[in-house]
């Protein structure tokens, strides 16, 4: 081809912190993907042909962070396995989908012992400060991981086009907004997630890949809020907001309720019944969480 003096301006590289918002943005967005249920062989297949060298990729932008090293080489042996693509769903179904139910993906269990509580109305507040709500499409709270990463991805993405538009105001802004999601929404519970799957996994395939892929993601957002933390400071003293823990669920009255198995009345006690009770004070349908045990409930 003749060679030009002239090149066009859009083939130009973003300046270097707009492309690590942007690896930031990609790595949430695979890990986002990665916590909804795995229907039919694609996502599976994706996951293990195509996560961790995307991962690598973006932590390259970031400098390869030592302390994500081994999460990331956790991950990709537990992906590694012949068995794992049929696995996937089935054991994202026994974990987190049929019941008695083994873990929780959503975050307000583990961060106000409820459904639909403080911590879940400060991110339908947030989504919505930023223009964005739950999907009609996606049946499940706001509060599911999936969802609380995606909206990471949304962050990060806004940062490096505020970037490369050379707003850098707008910019801390919003990596503000992420430093905030991070200390109040992951660090209070993801690593307790990863831990959980580990416990109840059973030596699964499936269980060990959302180990890993949640204990990635712990380490991810610890790493990721030692970097933002000085922009939450507020005041003359520069206090952070505290990170939020986790609380058990608030003790409630068993519940009658009809099997939404076999139909037939039976009593729900425990934790079963404050989620019960938590999802019809939401408007919500619980049948799914109403089944005796003769089908397989608690």
């Amino acid at each position: 081809m003749a060679a030009t003096a002239l090149k066009r301006t859009g083939s130009r590289r973003p300046p270097a912190p707009a492309v690590q918002a942007q690896a930031r943005a990609a790595c949430y967005l695979d890990l986002a993907q990665c916590l909804r249920p795995p229907r039919g062989q694609a996502l599976a297949a994706a996951m293990q042909a195509e996560l961790v060298p995307d991962l690598r990729d973006a932590l390259s932008e970031l400098g390869n962070p030592p302390e994500l090293r081994a999460p990331l080489q956790r991950l990709e042996r537990a992906l590694a396995g012949g068995a794992v693509n049929g696995a996937l769903l089935r054991d994202y179904t026994w974990l987190f989908l049929t019941p008695p139910y083994r873990v929780d993906l959503n975050a307000g269990l583990y961060l106000d012992g409820s459904l639909m509580g403080p911590s879940v109305q400060q991110l339908v507040q947030l989504y919505r400060r930023h223009g964005m709500e739950k999907a009609g499409q996606f049946h499940d709270l706001p509060d599911h991981a999936s969802l609380i990463l995606e909206f990471s991805a949304v962050l990060w993405a806004q940062v490096a086009e505020a970037l490369a538009h050379g707003d850098a105001s707008l910019a801390d802004d919003l990596r503000r907004n992420q430093a905030w999601l991070l200390a109040r929404h992951y660090l209070g519970w993801m690593s307790t997630l990863s831990t959980r799957i580990d416990e109840v996994g059973e030596g699964r395939a499936g269980g060990e890949v959302y180990a890993a892929l949640t204990g990635f993601i712990a380490i991810v957002a610890e790493h990721e809020c030692s970097e933002l933390r000085h922009l939450l400071a507020t005041g003359p003293a520069g206090a952070p907001p505290p990170v939020m823990v986790r609380q058990e669920l608030p003790a409630v009255p068993a519940r009658e309720a009809t099997c939404g198995g076999c139909g037939e009345p039976f009593t729900l006690q425990g934790e079963r019944a404050a989620i019960h009770a938590r999802l019809e004070e939401a408007g919500l349908d619980a049948a799914h969480v109403a089944i005796c045990k003769h089908c397989g409930g608690a």
